[in-house]
């Protein structure tokens, strides 16, 4: 078990309308397509059944993934991804928002070019909104970045802002702050399980001309299906 799972094993439970009681709304910012249904899945379809907004943000198109493909050049890849990403949230929370903001995979901007992102970003949290992102503690650059910028336009919003740990549940991080469990329905389950059915890109061998490209881990796929989800301050 990791430092993060051992951490977090005896963290208190929270609910979903607990979780977003006096919140406008829901925003998750997730840097590739996946990193929504994998953290937030859960979350977003509860908040949803509640009548909660919920809008998700992807910053990057996720098309370094499978680099030496040829079959799947990045363009064909990310607007592949871009798709799953649309059809995994719709299955989540169908009335959910999405926008797309289409950085490069891995490149996403430094503090001295981040005046863009950043605006766009306060543009899309509404004063009184939940904002989640990835950890800041993750071992991937995107998902660093990710949390910075985030961090810069929630500082400039009347917002809460938590973290989502994704590859920081299996290798070895910092200390997390703050962590809860998140208490989701079945039904929330259940459907993130189809969710994450639709990242087939990054779920399955569907791209098959690439071995050194990205697909997860059978068992850590299961984790993420059988865990619950993990929030932690920002």
């Amino acid at each position: 078990m990791s430092a993060l799972l051992d951490a977090v094993a005896t963290a208190p439970r929270i609910g979903v309308e607990e979780l977003l009681h006096g919140h406008t709304a829901l925003v998750v910012v997730a840097p590739h397509p996946d990193d929504e249904t994998l953290g937030c899945g859960a979350l977003m379809h509860d908040a949803a059944r509640l009548g909660v907004p919920v809008h998700v943000v992807c910053l990057t198109d996720g098309s370094a993934s499978h680099p030496n493909s040829l079959r799947w050049p990045p363009p064909r890849l990310a607007a592949r991804r871009e798709a799953e990403l649309r059809a995994a949230v719709t299955r989540l929370a169908p009335t959910a928002q999405v926008t797309c903001l289409r950085y490069p995979d891995c490149g996403l901007p430094s503090d001295a070019e981040a005046g863009p992102c950043t605006a766009a970003l306060i543009r899309l949290i509404p004063p009184g909104a939940l904002v989640t992102v990835t950890w800041e503690g993750d071992p991937h650059e995107d998902h660093v970045s990710a949390a910075r910028l985030v961090g810069q336009a929630a500082a400039q919003v009347p917002c809460a802002l938590r973290a989502y740990p994704i590859w920081g549940r299996f290798r070895p991080c910092a200390t997390p702050r703050g962590p809860v469990r998140v208490e989701a329905s079945a039904e929330a389950q259940a459907a993130k399980r189809e969710a994450l059915a639709c990242h087939a890109t990054q779920m399955t061998a569907l791209i098959d001309d690439d071995p050194k490209g990205f697909v997860m881990k059978a068992e850590h796929q299961r984790h993420f299906l059988d865990h619950p989800e993990i929030l932690l301050a920002a």
